[in-house]
């Protein structure tokens, strides 16, 4: 946590506490990144199962990785620039 002071005339009272920005998440879930990608939960699971967007499976539960939206991402940017 930072903190920051009102330059002018600063006491204590004037002193504001600041979080720090959370760090960058590894793993998502697929309902985080329909909300980062703009699209469906349901779009997510597609992808997933036909491997366009590889998946990590822990205790049951199904994360994506940084990594794999990144690559996902830079696909279809590299298909994309072929196409025109």
């Amino acid at each position: 946590m930072t903190t920051q002071t009102n330059p002018k005339n600063a006491t204590d009272q004037d002193t504001v506490s600041i979080p720090a920005p959370p760090p960058e998440a590894l793993l998502y879930t697929a309902v985080g990144i329909a909300s980062m990608l703009r699209i469906s939960r349901s779009r997510i699971y597609e992808l997933m199962a036909s491997g366009d967007l590889p998946r990590l499976r822990i205790k049951g539960s199904t994360r994506i990785s940084r990594r794999s939206i990144d690559g996902y991402i830079d696909r279809l940017m590299a298909e994309a620039q072929m196409a025109s």
